[in-house]
C-alpha cells in the first residue's frame, strides 16, 4: 500500500539509494537522555499518481520501570511534542530545533 519514497529517488553512480526522510538526535527536553526526532517520507501507491506524504516521529528517552527505553509521541498526547507531530502534519520535510530566545529550551523549527 504505502512504499517508502525511496523507491522512487534514483540511484547515485555507486547503486545506493538516498535515504528517505531526516534524522535528529537531541535532548529535546533537556532530561540528559537523547531524544530522537524523524521525518520520514513515503508514497501512498493506492492513489494515481502515487502521492508523497511525510510522518514526523519523536521518541523520548524515558525511564519506564527503571530501565531507559524509547516512547514514541502519539500526535492525540496532550503535549508540547504532540503539537509539534500535529502541526508538521503530512507534507514536513524537515524538523530541527534550536535554542533562538535563549531561554535554555529547544525551539522547534518546521
Amino acid at each position: 500500500m504505502f512504499k517508502g519514497i525511496s523507491d522512487s529517488i534514483p540511484r547515485s553512480s555507486t547503486g545506493q539509494q538516498g535515504v528517505p526522510g531526516r534524522l535528529r538526535v537531541a535532548d529535546i527536553d533537556l532530561d540528559g537522555f537523547a531524544d530522537v526526532v524523524a521525518t520520514l517520507a513515503f508514497s501512498d501507491e493506492t492513489k494515481t499518481p502515487p502521492t508523497p506524504f511525510t510522518a514526523t516521529v519523536i521518541l523520548q528517552n524515558k525511564e519506564v520501570d527503571g530501565k531507559r527505553t524509547l516512547a514514541q509521541v502519539k500526535s492525540t498526547d496532550d503535549s508540547y511534542y504532540a503539537k509539534i507531530i500535529q502541526i508538521a502534519d503530512l507534507t514536513t520535510e524537515l524538523v530541527t530545533f534550536i535554542d533562538i530566545d535563549e531561554d535554555g529550551k529547544l525551539d522547534f523549527i518546521i
